[in-house]
């Protein structure tokens, strides 16, 4: 057995196995507990925890901003489509995205609230836009017909695994061919890293511990019940939340581009909005 990188095997499963129980792993663990202590300390005394919040404070505003974007647009097209009678791809689609929308405004105001839990949210957001998109590209046809109606019908969604697959042959048909490394592997990779704290993996968790060093040891002085106070640690988290602003906004178009179809006015404002978020990432 081998453990998989995406890009093939990296190392036997019983190597990996070895080393990840060995003395000299758990020495590195606790080495960077005591590097997380030590940069926590560091950051108090010299004032860069006041700069992270700062930072903070001007991401989340930021990101209101290219939310409310997406949901202007969104908020347009409602009278447009019947949600209650039409059962398509799009309406289906139009339908999901409303509540990615809410996702997006709620993990925003857990990171404005200080929550290291905000990563929960990130893997639903994705899963919730490759269904959406699903649906828009193959709902109305016969790969997505019979899941769809079984959507609508019998409130039942289709496995994530399904629309991963489905989405990598549709990127690659677009891109004009197989990919290197394949599409089908970076999504089931970005797929396995976003679903790490929704797992309660114990890296996703360890951040919430409050660690101090004295005399080069390492003492767990209690847990974050409530904010993290780390406050670097939650600026690194509110800057990668913008990969799933991103994800949302690319996603929108390629749904809607042509199964609305979006207006000319829209595409600007979208692709426009997209650039600029690709600038800052």
């Amino acid at each position: 057995m081998t453990v998989e990188t995406g890009r093939g095997p990296a190392i036997s499963y019983e190597s990996f196995k070895t080393i990840a129980h060995s003395r000299d792993a758990a020495n590195h663990a606790i080495a960077g507990l005591m590097g997380i202590a030590q940069d926590n300390y560091d950051d108090v005394a010299t004032g860069r925890n006041a700069a992270f919040a700062s930072e903070i404070k001007t991401l989340a505003g930021t990101y209101r901003t290219y939310i409310k974007v997406l949901e202007s647009v969104h908020e347009y097209y409602a009278p447009r489509l019947n949600v209650i009678s039409e059962e398509s791809g799009r309406v289906a689609a139009f339908v999901i995205y409303a509540k990615i929308i809410r996702l997006l405004n709620m993990a925003l105001l857990c990171l404005e609230s200080g929550y290291w839990e905000s990563l929960i949210l990130l893997r639903p957001i994705d899963e919730a836009v490759h269904l959406a998109e699903y649906f828009a590209l193959c709902g109305d046809d016969t790969r997505g017909a019979t899941r769809l109606r079984a959507w609508f019908r019998e409130n039942n969604s289709p496995r994530h695994s399904v629309l991963r697959r489905a989405l990598s042959e549709e990127l690659e048909r677009i891109l004009g061919g197989p990919q290197i490394p394949p599409t089908l592997d970076l999504l089931n990779e970005l797929y396995d890293r976003k679903s790490k704290a929704l797992h309660h993996t114990y890296n996703s968790i360890w951040e919430t511990h409050r660690a101090s060093i004295s005399g080069g040891v390492v003492a767990v002085d209690g847990f974050d019940y409530g904010p993290i106070s780390n406050t670097r640690k939650l600026w690194e988290i509110t800057s990668f939340f913008r990969s799933s602003i991103w994800t949302a906004v690319q996603g929108f178009v390629h749904s809607f581009i042509k199964s609305l179809p979006l207006e000319r006015s829209h595409i600007d404002i979208l692709m426009a909005l997209d650039r600029q978020i690709g600038e800052t990432s």
